[in-house]
């Protein structure tokens, strides 16, 4: 009897899994007949059976292979996934506080939170973290993971932290208790001019709202009348944080989103309460990597005519998700149970009928086309997603703009100057503000000349990615003022913050350029 229970849970799973059900599953009972009838030992086929099947139904692989199946987005994820998952909806953590980079294999302080456990125990941004409890942690091999995970740790546990400072060989120790770490999501917010005020934040998190809101009283007390809403690369997160932002900027009781699953599902969301920018004039900047609720809260503001979006096609995901811990508390699935409408009943989701392959790599042959749907996907009946930008910015084609952003996206700008300012701390330190550094620091022929050896050096490692990005000294010449800009904006970033590194880089990006253009009209 166990043993035709168990065949018919095997036929049972074969039809779930695998396109020709029968084949497969008479296949299997005829192999395990000639196990039990031929076989030249006896063997318990019942257990082994039993077995298989179990690991069958626990094997990882199995159950990504189920998720295939769905929509790109619902997904299962083991315990690691769903630690980070949560790290990133809650926006906190128990940890140091710090932000990392590795360059030449030694690990750099690149940030430290005011008030986390590191700045209270000495650590400084630029110090060069040589071991961690006394471990070694500098040479080949190093992985930001390991790094990471062994960074945080429990609420009341101490950390030895042993760095080097200001170029001296003696190693500093100092000892971090760790605590709860509040992650930041707002990125920058300040004044472009006497008008306009610039608020840029990355996700929707439990802590967005209270920071927008926060951010906003600060605009609005020094003056603003116009803003400027960068939520390029903003990857969502909440779709409660969306609505409680959206509050800021439209009307109570205003249509912001519907959601539909199944027939008869339709559910209505409405802003709630009075906000603090509901009437100025308004851009909202947007990428092909907006996704989520920040596509949520772009669709509301355009169809509510509260602003002109700007920029490029966002990326399409709008499906409603759940999250479903399972029993052994440390995985978890997420889950699609519906979608989201704009008001005006536009489809945020991009399709995936032709599957997950297909969706993947549509959207790398649109990042491929400097954010535009390329002629080829055009064919495509389904290609009414997304936010559709009010105003395209032309992409900036030129020899010099394509070098410097291959620079940039490749992390070459970030490392060297990472670097740079750990071994001129004092250098950087001599300025009080970020105005007067900005308005007096140029760097020098050194740092350049630093920045092609590293350059030229990537470029012979045999771990380059790229061997076809070969760049001569002229080409990197005719770069240097852009380049120059951006080692500014990342030393002004490690002395004062993010607003610091905004307020430089902005003033070459042609999409905000372009924002402040048409909001002087």
């Amino acid at each position: 009897m166990h043993f035709k229970i168990l065949l018919s849970c095997i036929f049972l799973f074969t039809q779930l899994v695998h396109a020709q059900t029968i084949n497969s599953s008479e296949r299997m009972k005829e192999i395990v007949k000639y196990i039990n009838e031929e076989y030249a030992y006896d063997i318990n086929i019942d257990s082994i059976l039993d077995k298989m099947v179990s690991d069958y139904l626990n094997d990882t692989a199995t159950i990504h292979a189920l998720f295939k199946h769905l929509d790109p987005h619902s997904n299962y994820m083991d315990e690691k996934e769903y630690k980070e998952l949560k790290v990133g909806l809650s926006g906190n953590f128990q940890g140091v506080g710090l932000v990392f980079t590795i360059f030449n294999d030694t690990i750099l302080i690149t940030k430290v939170f005011d008030g986390g456990p590191a700045e209270k125990a000495g650590l400084k941004t630029g110090d060069k973290l040589i071991k961690i409890n006394n471990k070694d942690f500098i040479g080949k091999g190093l992985s930001y993971d390991d790094v990471m995970y062994t960074l945080r740790g429990a609420k009341g546990t101490e950390v030895e932290l042993s760095v080097k400072r200001n170029n001296k060989d003696d190693l500093i120790h100092l000892h971090a208790t760790r605590d709860n770490i509040s992650i930041k999501n707002v990125e920058a917010f300040y004044m472009l001019d006497k008008q306009t005020g610039y608020l840029k934040f990355s996700s929707f998190s439990d802590n967005t709202i209270k920071e927008v809101h926060d951010a906003l009283q600060q605009l609005n007390a020094a003056g603003m009348k116009k803003l400027i809403l960068d939520l390029r690369d903003n990857y969502g997160g909440y779709f409660s944080a969306a609505i409680g932002v959206a509050d800021e900027f439209l009307p109570e009781n205003t249509l912001l989103v519907y959601t539909e699953g199944r027939p008869g599902t339709r559910k209505d969301t409405y802003t709630e309460k009075h906000g603090l920018f509901e009437k100025g004039p308004m851009i909202v900047l947007v990428s092909e990597a907006t996704a989520s609720s920040a596509e949520i809260l772009t669709g509301a503001l355009q169809d509510n005519k509260r602003a002109v979006i700007m920029g490029k096609r966002s990326y399409g995901k709008g499906l409603v998700q759940n999250l479903f811990p399972l029993a052994d508390s440390v995985s978890a699935i997420k889950l699609t149970t519906a979608r989201y409408f704009t008001p005006s009943g536009r489809c945020i989701q991009r399709s995936y009928d032709e599957g997950v392959d297909t969706y993947n790599e549509e959207y790398i042959a649109i990042l491929n086309n400097n954010g535009v749907l390329p002629d080829s996907l055009k064919k495509n009946k389904n290609i009414d997603w997304g936010i559709i930008p009010d105003r395209y910015v032309a992409e900036d084609t030129t020899p010099v703009n394509k070098l410097f952003n291959q620079l940039y996206y490749r992390y070459h700008l970030s490392q060297v100057a990472y670097s740079y300012y750990a071994d001129h701390i004092q250098l950087f330190e001599a300025y009080k503000t970020a105005d007067e550094f900005n308005k007096n620091y140029k760097p020098d022929d050194i740092l350049f000349e630093k920045f092609k050896k590293y350059v030229a050096e990537q470029e012979k490692s045999p771990d380059n990615y790229y061997p076809e990005l070969i760049y001569t000294d002229a080409e990197l010449n005719n770069a240097r003022t852009k380049i120059e800009t951006a080692f500014k904006a990342y030393f002004a970033q490690a002395r004062w913050g993010d607003a610091a590194y905004y307020t430089i880089i902005n003033s070459m990006d042609a999409e905000i350029i372009a924002a402040k253009d048409l909001l002087k009209e």
